[in-house]
């Protein structure tokens, strides 16, 4: 094990940084995930009811935002930070490239306490 960590490994450094391309097909279905769900809520506003659409919208948030917001409160987090994680889980489960827990860090980095 000393021996591993007395070798010079500058030259593997450039591929542990180096962030490999991605194909603009894993990209495209990335994207049509969130696309179907947001269609789905549309296409049942149109074809039933758009109270269906409502309460199926609000159950979306609701599924979201709750678990959001016990994760916040098992960690002790402050009431503001369950609150941010409880609007960002549902809009953030829709984007394949933002996570709650960025927004989450995001608010703490800009001053909102995660700790009481």
């Amino acid at each position: 094990m000393i021996q591993l960590f007395a070798t010079d490994n500058r030259a593997k450094l450039l591929d542990i940084v180096s962030i490999p391309t991605v194909a603009i097909g894993f990209k495209i279905l990335g994207w049509t995930i969130p696309l179907a769900i947001i269609g789905s809520l549309a296409l049942i506003a149109v074809q039933k009811c758009s109270e269906i659409a409502d309460e199926s919208a609000i159950y979306w948030i609701l599924e979201h935002g709750i678990p959001a917001s016990i994760g916040g409160l098992l960690s002790l987090a402050h009431p503001l930070t369950t609150l941010t994680a409880f609007a960002a889980a549902p809009i953030t489960s829709l984007s394949p490239l933002i996570d709650a827990g960025s927004v989450l860090r995001l608010c703490a980095s800009h001053g909102l306490s995660t700790c009481r």
